[in-house]
């Protein structure tokens, strides 16, 4: 169709107007304990020559990464990653000007070595009140996660409560009742 032409010619004006070369920053640690919550944070800026900037903006414990990123005036950022319980604490659409940060707090529930994932998308505006996402590649920081034997041990409680309960229930009982079969007083 005729159209087809003239929406990619908008697409391709819009995004030759709207991205720009930036900088994105997130300090994930390297190591982590299984039941500990971690802050980590990511920034990104629409220019490259305020690396000092993004790493003093970033104060969670782990050593700050900088990479090459394209950016757009609205991006969005999500932090994945299996093994993990991931509380995003900032809007996950931010208007970068000139530069947004994003705070997830952490908290490994697996232990072992386990991938953390920076998920990052442009969000492009149209003229006529459209916009277009793109996604940038995902950024991706292996993470060795320690046990911790308490928090796996409150992890099996928590879960199994009801069980162990039970358990103990009809032990008493059966303890009880063979206490009365057998001639015992109860």
């Amino acid at each position: 169709p005729a159209g087809t032409g003239d929406l990619v010619a908008m697409i391709d004006q819009a995004v030759s107007e709207a991205v720009r070369d930036g900088r994105i920053a997130f300090n994930p640690p390297d190591r982590m304990r299984q039941g500990r919550v971690e802050r980590v944070e990511v920034t990104i800026a629409r220019t490259q020559d305020v690396d000092e900037q993004l790493r003093a903006n970033l104060k969670g414990r782990g050593k700050v990464e900088i990479e090459d990123i394209y950016t757009s005036p609205y991006m969005t950022v999500d932090l994945k990653g299996p093994g993990f319980q991931i509380a995003t604490l900032t809007e996950r659409e931010q208007l970068l000007r000139p530069t947004a940060r994003w705070e997830f707090d952490v908290l490994p529930i697996d232990s072992g070595r386990l991938g953390l994932q920076v998920c990052v998308a442009m969000r492009i505006p149209m003229i006529n009140d459209q916009n277009v996402k793109s996604s940038v590649p995902v950024l991706e920081r292996l993470i060795q996660v320690d046990v911790n034997p308490g928090y796996q041990t409150k992890r099996f409680l928590r879960k199994n409560w009801q069980w162990l309960v039970a358990t103990v229930a009809g032990l008493g009982g059966a303890i009880t009742g063979s206490s009365i079969f057998s001639g015992g007083s109860p």
